[in-house]
């Protein structure tokens, strides 16, 4: 749809119990009902919120995404996804990072209070992409970035 490709790109970070049911259907809220019957669960912030970033590197946080542990020759990883989604504008209301410790993540946004993107409007979050980083265990690298991240694709980490 042209109208979607004019949204703004925002970031979700997901766990893998809920990747297919939010490429399908779309990001679902905390508290919708998975097929096995559990209720996504939510960060604890905002009750029936979805959390968004402009940036990346902020929406790929562990607390966001969680962690899939696997065993790949012999090494044992780790998997993170992340929905890179066009979100509808007027839809979300842009503030400050609300996550403890707070961490120099993107300081441009930061300065601006716009690190996250906080909505209730279901659909608002379109997915277009499923972006997948790996890594050895223990060894959580720190250099993923967007566009809108500082160095602008200068160490992409995340796959599509």
């Amino acid at each position: 749809d042209r109208q979607i490709e004019d949204w703004p790109v925002s970031y979700v970070g997901v766990r893998g119990d809920v990747i297919a049911i939010a490429v399908a259907l779309g990001v679902p809220l905390p508290g919708d009902l998975l097929p096995d019957g559990r209720a996504v669960e939510g960060d604890g912030r905002a009750g029936r919120s979805i959390y968004s970033s402009p940036s990346i590197r902020y929406a790929g946080r562990g607390i966001f995404t969680g962690a899939t542990e696997f065993t790949f020759q012999g090494r044992l990883m780790v998997g993170q996804t992340v929905l890179q989604c066009r979100q509808k504008p007027g839809s979300y209301v842009a503030q400050r990072e609300t996550l403890r410790p707070r961490q120099v993540v993107c300081p441009d946004m930061l300065q601006q209070n716009q690190i996250e993107r906080v909505t209730q409007e279901r659909g608002s979050l379109v997915p277009e992409a499923l972006l997948v980083r790996v890594f050895e265990q223990g060894h959580v690298p720190d250099d993923f970035e967007s566009p809108l991240d500082e160095g602008r694709f200068t160490h992409l980490k995340w796959a599509s």
